[in-house]
């Protein structure tokens, strides 16, 4: 059987959205994001430049989630 994927990723040029799928995805998310205020908000997602896009990555890969 295949594993659920926990985060997919959406590349919007300016901006990427990076989706939790999975309750202990949006556990991570909360533990380990920081939501600053001038962030748009959107729920189950993290918004942000694309400059942040590798460290968010690393990070979700070395917690060993599976990622789109």
């Amino acid at each position: 059987m295949a594993r659920q994927v926990d985060f997919s990723v959406s590349n919007h040029g300016t901006m990427f959205m990076v989706f939790a799928h999975t309750p202990s995805a949006e556990s991570w998310v909360e533990q380990n994001v920081s939501q600053e205020g001038y962030q748009p908000y959107f729920p189950k997602a993290v918004v942000g430049e694309p400059r942040y896009l590798a460290d968010l990555w690393y990070g979700i890969k070395e917690a060993g989630f599976k990622v789109t």
